[in-house]
């Protein structure tokens, strides 16, 4: 059976023809069309099919009609549409969730204004292959300009599905599977050493002596990041230094995370001179107050805590502003958008974010070693 082929009708192809001079700027947005009579005359049709390429003019949005008044442009025909991005976000622990927030700096209207911006969340109880491949289906019905993802959850063997999607997919943040650094086609992270850097640098400006980084597991390679750089910058600055690693994957309730906080508090006191905390991210800071209380330690007298994810009474609150960070970030993806022929690759944004230390209710007082007591670095 052979196909059959549409022709255009003669009121399409004036309909084209007009639609041709509204995008050329030969009739401007806004401006009153000639007549109908006119138009017929112009083209050497009927005003039949003039009033039929009307028709179709208008269900494009290109024409306006004004009761007793004429036909105009639309004043929005043609205008840059906003594009369409989307945050995927595959979570996993507390002390992640609002990363992105802060990293995209969403809240901030500024920067996001000229797009729109769609949030989609796989909770880490829920994330599977088959959820994951529902909410794709339904991004590719959805018609994106981009789609971000941020992965703490993310699967290696799912990414191959992501980078199907019709259109581009940025992974953000450092938490990608170590084997498929440098294999996927789009990621943008910030400088991770930069986070161990400013902690290490205003626990010296402080006056401490002793610092302990706690961070995620060194099996990862953005904490082996966070180490490398903390041993250089305590080396810089002078300070003993050491990495202590706290797993708290899988943690049901805030009874256990207790638990495995004090753990960690028991680990780093018995592992060495302390007189500060370095904490990467982590919220709820009453658990490692009440952990160091629970051995006669009181925070902001005989040991100091510095952290950037919860501001608590006696620390040191590492201040971030990310708001340059989004600005490039926005900058990189609507590039992408734009021209998704052209990847990213992995881009490291170093120096973008303002980190300041506040100090919280009152001057913690660094815990003064006795005298004829060198101090110990550790590394």
């Amino acid at each position: 059976m052979s196909a059959s082929v549409i022709k255009e009708t003669q009121g399409d192809q004036v309909a084209n023809e007009l639609e041709r001079q509204i995008g050329s700027g030969l009739l401007v947005p806004g401006r009153k069309l000639p007549s109908v009579r006119e138009l017929a005359a112009q083209f050497k049709v009927s005003c039949q099919v003039i009033e039929s390429a009307f028709a179709v003019l208008e269900g494009r949005h290109l024409i306006l009609r004004r009761p007793r008044v004429g036909i105009y442009v639309n004043p929005d025909a043609f205008a840059p549409s906003k594009r369409e991005f989307c945050l995927l976000r595959l979570l996993n622990g507390v002390r992640l969730a609002d990363y992105t927030e802060r990293m995209l700096s969403i809240s901030d209207l500024m920067v996001w204004r000229g797009c729109n911006l769609s949030i989609r969340s796989i909770s880490d109880r829920n994330y599977s292959r088959g959820i994951l491949l529902y909410e794709l289906e339904k991004l590719r019905q959805a018609h994106v300009d981009c789609l971000l993802v941020y992965n703490p959850s993310l699967r290696e063997e799912d990414i191959p599905e992501l980078e199907k999607m019709p259109f581009p997919v940025v992974f953000l943040g450092d938490s990608i599977p170590d084997a498929c650094l440098g294999k996927v086609a789009n990621q943008i992270v910030e400088e991770t050493a930069d986070r161990a850097k400013a902690m290490v640098a205003a626990a010296a400006r402080c006056g401490y002596h002793n610092a302990v980084l706690v961070g995620g597991p060194l099996s990862k390679y953005y904490c082996q990041v966070m180490q490398a750089a903390g041993v250089a910058a305590a080396k810089d600055a002078g300070l003993g230094f050491r990495y202590v690693e706290l797993e708290e994957e899988g943690c049901e309730n805030v009874t256990d995370l207790a638990v495995i906080r004090r753990q960690c508090v028991e680990q780093i006191l018995a592992g060495g001179k302390a007189d500060i905390l370095l904490l990467d991210g982590y919220k709820q800071l009453g658990l490692f107050i009440e952990a160091l209380a629970a051995k006669g330690l009181t925070v902001g007298r005989d040991i100091g805590i510095l952290g950037d994810g919860e501001m608590c009474p006696g620390t040191i609150f590492l201040q971030s502003d990310y708001i340059a960070l989004s600005v490039e970030i926005m900058r990189l993806i609507s590039e992408l958008a734009a021209a998704p022929e052209r990847p990213l690759g992995r881009v490291v944004l170093p120096g973008f974010i303002l980190r300041t230390p506040l100090l919280i209710g009152g001057v913690p007082q660094p815990a003064r070693p006795a005298k004829g007591k060198r101090h110990e670095k550790r590394s």
